[in-house]
């Protein structure tokens, strides 16, 4: 289980070099708060900046973002190295690197890990 509880941390995903758009995430999380929890969904691109947020840092302290799950597909022709990691901002730690070939999809569902399959 993923679980960002503080204001800095996220989960993002960088790729050495990309094109636009070759490498586009979707990322599923719950927003756990004193209300209880709440759905939310992030779509972004690795495109010629080679970086994209995930899932974002939680809005308050009271706030934990729980990820349900994360799809990474691969539109390109050519193969990408993909690295998934978490951030507290000054420090990473990488969760998981792995080459996607052209239209290839890179699996996390909480409970499961990551997957990859064509």
């Amino acid at each position: 289980m993923i679980v960002l509880d503080n204001l800095n941390e996220s989960i993002v995903a960088n790729s050495g070099s990309a094109s636009d758009p070759a490498v586009t995430c979707v990322a599923t999380y719950y927003i756990e708060s004193l209300n209880g929890l709440a759905s939310a969904n992030q779509y972004s691109e690795i495109t010629d900046t080679p970086s994209a947020t995930l899932v974002p840092p939680p809005s308050e302290l009271s706030i934990r973002h729980i990820v349900k799950q994360i799809t990474i597909h691969n539109n390109d022709d050519a193969s990408h190295d993909v690295t998934v990691m978490w951030t507290d901002s000054s420090q990473f730690a990488r969760l998981i690197v792995k080459t996607l070939t052209a239209g290839q999809f890179m699996y996390y569902e909480s409970g499961l890990g990551w997957s990859v399959s064509s």
